[in-house]
């Protein structure tokens, strides 16, 4: 019988996503969501060493762990795009998997001594990095078999099936209500660049918001449609109306555990994937 495999964590992700509700379901659904990773000194002596030349690349794939599982997986599940129809897991990007490792492309913002600094991130608060790797477009991305890399059309080799193009479930529409606008310029004045903070907490809240967060069974079978999430620093209330395709935001308060002097933008974010 094979041998278990063992890793250790080469560092911890510290994000903006304090909690599964409202986490992205991947990287580039929120442009604006940030994090970083510091790597440990238990792994590396000299952290900083490790991480030269990374900062020569846009993006970096991290490979982590599902650690918020409960252990339990099965060969077949129902992905919140599909709308309750049943695939293989291993045709999904379910975090419930028979061992539970994720891979995420990210944007490398900086590097700062021994410290990535990276948005575009679809990660819980404390999720477990096992490697970093670059993202390097002439290998990770699929190429013809004939012709120069760069004149490549990536549509002609590269097939996924309709459900991912074409979801059954339509996106939906994002609004506010008036007290709720008030309440989210109120929240985002004190952390400084007032407007430009508006913005991306708006922008991060409607970009999670349109890809409807919530899992089948809430969206099907709970009569209830009021719903709780946090983005960014912000706490929200929402409200589902399924027949207008509609998510109407109506209170906005500061998440627990935030500051007023908090920045999210460099915050030290769940995984729901497809």
């Amino acid at each position: 019988m094979t041998e278990p495999v063992s890793m250790q964590p080469i560092g911890f992700i510290e994000s903006v996503f304090k909690e599964k509700n409202g986490t992205p379901r991947q990287a580039n659904i929120c442009k604006n969501s940030t994090a970083r990773l510091t790597l440990l000194k238990t792994i590396f002596t000299n952290p900083n060493h490790a991480l030269e030349g990374l900062n020569e690349f846009s993006h970096v794939w991290l490979i982590f762990v599902f650690h918020k599982n409960n252990g339990k997986f099965h060969a077949k599940v129902a992905p919140p795009r599909l709308n309750g129809r049943r695939v293989g897991v291993l045709g999904t990007r379910s975090p419930h998997r028979p061992n539970p490792i994720g891979l995420s492309l990210a944007k490398l913002d900086k590097i700062d001594g021994d410290t990535l600094y990276l948005s575009m991130i679809d990660l819980l608060d404390g999720t477990p990095v096992v490697d970093v790797k670059p993202y390097i477009p002439q290998y990770d991305r699929p190429q013809p078999n004939e012709g120069p890399a760069e004149q490549s059309d990536t549509e002609d080799v590269v097939s996924v099936p309709d459900w991912v193009c074409r979801p059954p479930v339509n996106g939906l529409r994002v609004s506010f209500t008036e007290r709720a606008m008030t309440q989210l310029r109120q929240l985002c004045q004190p952390l400084g660049d007032a407007n430009g903070e508006f913005e991306r907490t708006f922008r991060a809240i409607e970009d999670i918001l349109k890809e409807d967060p919530r899992s089948v069974y809430r969206r099907d079978q709970c009569k209830d449609r009021l719903y709780y999430l946090s983005v960014l620093s912000a706490h929200l209330t929402c409200w589902f109306d399924d027949d207008d395709r509609l998510v109407e935001v109506i209170k906005v308060k500061r998440a627990v555990g935030e500051s007023s002097d908090h920045n999210p933008t460099v915050a030290t974010l769940k995984h729901q994937r497809i």
